[in-house]
């Protein structure tokens, strides 16, 4: 939720975000990216990276929480449900008082590039299962990160790391919104 110091601050990645992983979070309904939600709907939830650097980053892990709002906020409110099943090597983790206060979905060890073997051009892509609040909750927010890292199990400067923001509203009710395309 917009932590300065990110993978950093928890001391297990010692490099600060950096552009050299790109970042996309993508909200889909039925293989239609949209920037809007249906109360109650499911949608999927696509968090995709690249390698834009020279590093070899043949790994990479993640988390994404859904609040409301718009902006980070002292105790925010989640928003919305993520459903199982969750890819491999993924889990979703509930809030936990004195730790954090935001239910997300992250990796429960290092995963696999999606394509390419870690240098420039890699990819990462997980997708989630995510029911959307019910109506009249309003603006949702997404926030996510992903980390690239060697794979060694040390703390590297080399490693890098990357986050997004992504905002949606919420269709007024009785707009006469074809669910199929939102």
């Amino acid at each position: 939720l917009g932590n300065p110091e990110g993978c950093k601050s928890s001391g297990c990645h010692a490099s600060a975000v950096t552009t050299a992983i790109g970042v996309t979070l993508e909200v889909d309904s039925a293989g239609v990216p949209t920037t809007h939600y249906k109360g109650g709907m499911l949608y999927t939830i696509k968090l995709s990276g690249i390698n834009n650097g020279t590093t070899s980053l043949p790994k990479y892990g993640l988390q994404i929480g859904a609040i409301k709002g718009s902006v980070a906020v002292t105790t925010p409110v989640n928003a919305g449900t993520w459903t199982a099943p969750f890819p491999t090597t993924t889990h979703y983790a509930a809030p936990q008082a004195g730790n954090f206060v935001v239910g997300v979905v992250e990796q429960t060890a290092p995963i696999a590039a999606t394509t390419g073997t870690g240098g420039t051009g890699t990819t990462y892509t997980k997708t989630f299962n995510w029911t959307a609040p019910v109506a009249g909750t309003g603006t949702v927010s997404f926030w996510a990160v992903l980390n690239a890292v060697n794979g060694n199990n040390n703390d590297d400067s080399n490693e890098h790391w990357n986050t997004i923001l992504q905002v949606i509203t919420e269709w007024p009710v009785g707009a006469g919104i074809d669910e199929a395309a939102v």
